[in-house]
């Protein structure tokens, strides 16, 4: 019987659109291109989200080591609104509500870094309805690493074949499934919904 939902935040319940931040410098579209993939997603970044504390006003200085070229890009996007990369899905948010409303356990697992958990917690209120959570901050290593996942359901008593996982991120479901946590590869809240009902029928 599934008790238990995990859900991942961006992508998920939140939309990541660093691209949409960067557009609004004015960038061509080459800089632009490079800029998402190099900084918000560049290493720098993911180490960022497996430290106890941080920022990106002090790892800026990294990238700009590795990419000198875009130094004054790099500086404008670190002392803009660049945490409004994530925004709330409201349909997705209530989705999450609903869940916990009919009897189920729910879960978030995620790899925000501790800066961006500080901002996104006053976005939504699912931070304080879910029945726990394990952020990479935490435990220093980023899903898909299996210790994000062993320490979410050690944590908290989880069995894995009564928990399912939802996250968009097919490589971070793989490493539930090698766990025996049923998962869903999210594409849209339709279609995560009828996954979802359909594992909960068949896990009765």
């Amino acid at each position: 019987m599934i008790k238990n939902i995990i859900f991942d935040l961006g992508g998920v319940i939140f939309d990541y659109n660093p691209k949409s931040y960067i557009k609004e410098f004015g960038y061509d579209n080459k800089t632009t291109e490079l800029l998402f993939k190099e900084v918000f997603w560049g290493k720098e970044w993911m180490e960022l989200a497996t430290k106890p504390t941080g920022t990106f006003k002090e790892i800026k200085n990294d990238i700009k080591t590795r990419i000198p070229e875009y130094s004054k890009q790099i500086d404008e996007l670190e002392s803009g609104n660049w945490k409004s990369i994530l925004t709330i899905k409201k349909n997705e948010e209530q989705f999450f509500k609903e869940i916990k409303s009919k009897g189920f356990k729910v879960y978030i697992l995620s790899d925000l870094s501790k800066e961006s958990y500080e901002y996104d917690i006053n976005l939504s209120d699912i931070f304080q309805i879910a029945d726990g959570a394990t952020y990479s901050f935490e435990v220093g290593s980023n899903k898909p690493n299996t210790n994000n996942f062993t320490t979410l359901l050690n944590k908290y008593d989880l069995i894995p074949n009564e928990s399912i996982f939802i996250d968009d991120n097919p490589n971070n479901i793989k490493t539930a499934n090698e766990l025996g946590i049923h998962g869903i590869v999210f594409k849209n809240l339709e279609q995560c919904k009828k996954e979802l009902e359909e594992i909960i029928n068949s896990n009765k």
